[in-house]
Formats: C-alpha cells, sequence, structure tokens
C-alpha cells in the first residue's frame, strides 16, 4: 500500500519494498501528472541515492547545460549526482522509480557505482538483463500492479547478492550523524585504512566519502528550509556540522545551483515532492 500521496497536479505515492529486497531498495514511489497540465521545468538536487526509473507514460526529457533538451529513455538508471539536474516535466507523465540504498548500487548493477555517477542513461547500458527483465513493465498502466512487477523483478535479479557489510555500516552511520561525521571517523570505525574506505565509496556507493558527507549536510540544511526554519544562517551551519557560514554557503551553491538566502520556494515543483523520502 501507499506510505503517502500529495493531492495536486503531480500526484506522488511512495511504496514500501518487499522484505527480502530491504537491503537495496529504501522505497519505491510513482509520480503522475494530469493530461493537461502544463510542461514546467524542474530540479532535482544532489542527495546521495541512485535510482532505477521506468516512464510508463510521457517520459521527462532531459535540459543539458546549454538548454538543449533530449527525452528519455522508457527505463533508466540514475547514477549519482553532485550538481542540479534540470528536467522538463511533461504532461501525462507516469513514473515509477525504485530508489536505491545509497551502499547498493554494486550489489544491484555488478558495476563499481563510480562508474555510473554523473549520468542518466538508458538500463542496458548498465545491466541489459535487468532492462529486458523491466521493459515490458514499463509499458503498464495500473500503478501498483507496476510497483509490485518492479518489485518482483529486483527481488528475483539480486537473489544471492548482498550489499558489502562496511560500506552499509559506514553509510548507515554517515546518515544517522546527518553527514555530521567525519572521514576519519569513517576510517576509525572501519578499522581499515582511508584509502581502503576510498575504495569502498567507490564501488558501492559512488561518491568519495566527504562528498558523501556534504551531500548530507546539504540535505538537512535544505529540509530546515522547507519546514520554514527563521535561524539564521550561522545558526543553521552550525547544527547542520558545517564549519561556518560561509562553509554552508559554498555547499549550498555547489549542489543546488543558488545560495540559500537566493533559494526559491518550493511550491508544487518534483524537488519539493521527492524530498524526505524514504
Amino acid at each position: 500500500m501507499p506510505r503517502g500521496s500529495t493531492p495536486t497536479a503531480m500526484q506522488y505515492r511512495q511504496y514500501g519494498a518487499s522484505p527480502g529486497l530491504g537491503h537495496i531498495v529504501e522505497c519505491f514511489w510513482t509520480l503522475r501528472t494530469a493530461a493537461g497540465a502544463p510542461a514546467a521545468i524542474d530540479r532535482v538536487l544532489p542527495d546521495g541515492r541512485c535510482e532505477v526509473i521506468l516512464h510508463a507514460g510521457v517520459p521527462f526529457s532531459a535540459i543539458d547545460q546549454t538548454g538543449a533538451r533530449s527525452v528519455q529513455e522508457r527505463v533508466l538508471f540514475a547514477g549519482q549526482c553532485v550538481r542540479a539536474v534540470r528536467l522538463l516535466r511533461p504532461p501525462g507523465a507516469h513514473v515509477v522509480a525504485a530508489r536505491l540504498r545509497p551502499g547498493a548500487v554494486f550489489a544491484l548493477t555488478g558495476v563499481p557505482a563510480g562508474h555510473l555517477a554523473g549520468r542518466v542513461q538508458d538500463l542496458a547500458a548498465v545491466d541489459a538483463r535487468l532492462a529486458v527483465a523491466l521493459s515490458g513493465i514499463a509499458g503498464e498502466d495500473d500503478e501498483t500492479r507496476t510497483v509490485r512487477a518492479l518489485d518482483a523483478a529486483l527481488l528475483k535479479h539480486v537473489a544471492g547478492r548482498a550489499v558489502d557489510p562496511v560500506a552499509a555500516g559506514l553509510v548507515g552511520a554517515a546518515v544517522a550523524s546527518g553527514g555530521r561525521m567525519r572521514v576519519d571517523d569513517m576510517v576509525r570505525l572501519s578499522g581499515a585504512g582511508g584509502r581502503r574506505v576510498e575504495r569502498l565509496f567507490a564501488k558501492n556507493v559512488g561518491l568519495a566519502p566527504k562528498t558523501f558527507l556534504r551531500i548530507l549536510r546539504f540535505q538537512r540544511v535544505l529540509a530546515a528550509l522547507r519546514a520554514g526554519d527563521n535561524r539564521s544562517f550561522a545558526a543553521l551551519a552550525h547544527e547542520g556540522g558545517f564549519y561556518d557560514q560561509a562553509h554552508l554557503i559554498n555547499d549550498f551553491r555547489s549542489f543546488a545551483g543558488a545560495t540559500p538566502s537566493a533559494w526559491p520556494g518550493d511550491g508544487a515543483t518534483l524537488m519539493s515532492l521527492l524530498a524526505g523520502r524514504g
């Protein structure tokens, strides 16, 4: 059953994964736009997660830095990103996606997560066997059946596969801290050297440990702004684990393309609906 919905021109719902898939998938989510809704440009911000995405309706279009648009494939893999991604949200869209746990990419795809970072690409280029298994699902219109079919296909695909326990432990500790731990803390927690931790993150997460922590801190401040927190940026920086206000502003600009003071209200945007999932 869906765990949440939003009564707007965009309808967003979230579903839990099967118990045997919980080590790989954080949640499933669906998004629909009305056939008569206007097209809109959205920004999706770094959150430290990768996703498997199916377009069962009209596909989104990616917008590059020059403003050129390209229609997305029906079945996609979205790797880690470190800056805002611009998308054209069309009327008649129907998206069904699996949000992966941060350290589960290699366990799902067999491809080092760092090789997939910075790209949203046809799943066939990442895992051809999984792409074939999901291609028929993308044509299904019934939302609940689509989610169940995606869950079943992923469950079958990962049978016998495990997430690296050291990587999972480090990721879990980082998430629990809201990004306020340091890379040195990870090294001590792992009992391994710094290079070993770097390799674990490159293979399983797709980001350097420091970058992953920065994104978690950024998301913590972003959540506070969305919630209407009117404290000073200096106070938000201290609470979020930044060195100082300048550090917060620099990271915010890097990940969001704007400073916190210039950040617009969310309104009914894709970004606001996808915030705080899991």
